[in-house]
C-alpha cells in the first residue's frame, strides 16, 4: 500500500508540473514576441556582396555573421509585415494589386514568391504590352531550416505575403533574386530572367521605369524566463522522488 500511494503521489506532482510549466507540443505554432523592423536581440548589421543594389535586387547577397543565439528563445528570418510592400513594377505606375508578392513555397534552401507586372512597350516588336508573371527568389545557404505555420501565414498582410521563416541555428546568407518573364517574340520568351537585366533588354518607353521594394528582417521570441512556481514544482518533485526511493524501502507489514 506504501508504494501506491508514493507513486500516486509523483504522477500527481508531474501533472501539476506540466500544466505550471506549460510544456509544449511538439505541433504547436511557433511563438514571435518581436518582429521587424525592430532588429533582433544579440544581432550584428548585415553585410552586402554582389548585384548592382537594393533597388534593383537582381542578385544580392546579405550575410549575417556572429549571431547570439543566446539572445532569443528562437530566431527567424524573413520578409516583412509592415508598411513596405513587397514587390516588382515595371510599368512606371509604382507597385500596386498583382504587382504585390504572394507566398508561394518554402523548399529547400529557397523561399519563392510571385506577383504579376506589366511591360510597356514603344510600339516595336512585340507592338502590345505584356502582362509579365514575376518572381523573387530568397536562397538560404549557413544553418537553419524553414519553418511554415499558422503563425507565419498570419503575418500575411496586402503589402505582401510572409508564409514562411527561416530559423536561425547559426551565422547565414541568402541571396536575393527578382525577376520578369520574357514576352511573346523574344528570344527567351516564357522564361524569367533578372528584372532589370530585361528591362534594359527590351525596347521599352523611356517614361517607364523599373520599381523594385522589398524589406526583410528578424522576428523573434523572447528567452524564457521560469516562474518561481514552475521552480517550487520542480522541488517538489524531487522530493516526491526521493520520498518514493526512501519508502521503497520500508517493509510493507506482514
Amino acid at each position: 500500500m506504501t508504494r501506491l500511494i508514493a507513486s500516486s503521489l509523483f504522477v500527481g506532482l508531474f501533472s501539476v508540473l506540466a500544466t505550471t510549466v506549460g510544456l509544449k507540443s511538439a505541433t504547436a505554432d511557433i511563438v514571435i514576441d518581436g518582429s521587424p523592423p525592430a532588429s533582433a536581440p544579440g544581432t550584428v548589421p548585415f553585410g552586402l556582396a554582389g548585384g548592382s543594389g537594393l533597388d534593383v535586387l537582381d542578385n544580392y547577397i546579405i550575410s549575417y555573421t556572429g549571431i547570439n543565439l543566446a539572445a532569443t528563445e528562437n530566431l527567424y528570418f524573413g520578409i516583412a509585415n509592415h508598411s513596405v510592400k513587397t514587390g516588382y513594377s515595371m510599368d512606371g505606375g509604382g507597385i500596386t494589386g498583382d504587382e504585390i508578392f504572394r507566398f508561394v513555397s518554402a523548399s529547400g534552401n529557397s523561399l519563392v514568391y510571385s506577383g504579376e507586372t506589366t511591360i510597356k512597350f514603344d510600339g516595336s516588336n512585340p507592338p502590345a504590352d505584356y502582362a509579365s508573371p514575376t518572381r523573387f527568389t530568397l536562397t538560404f545557404t549557413g544553418t537553419g531550416s524553414f519553418v511554415e505555420d499558422g503563425t507565419t501565414t498570419g503575418l500575411s498582410n496586402p503589402n505582401g505575403d510572409v508564409g514562411a521563416l527561416w530559423h536561425v541555428q547559426g551565422d547565414f546568407s541568402v541571396s536575393l533574386l527578382m525577376e520578369a518573364t520574357a514576352p511573346p517574340g523574344d528570344t527567351n520568351a516564357g522564361n524569367f530572367e533578372p528584372g532589370r537585366d530585361l528591362f534594359n533588354r527590351l525596347g521599352t518607353l523611356s517614361t517607364t521605369e523599373t520599381d523594385s521594394s522589398i524589406d526583410f528582417g528578424f522576428y523573434y521570441e523572447s528567452v524564457a524566463v521560469p516562474e518561481a512556481s514552475s521552480f517550487l514544482c520542480l522541488g517538489l518533485v524531487a522530493l516526491a522522488a526521493g520520498g518514493w526511493q526512501q519508502m521503497r524501502r520500508i517493509p510493507l507489514p506482514r
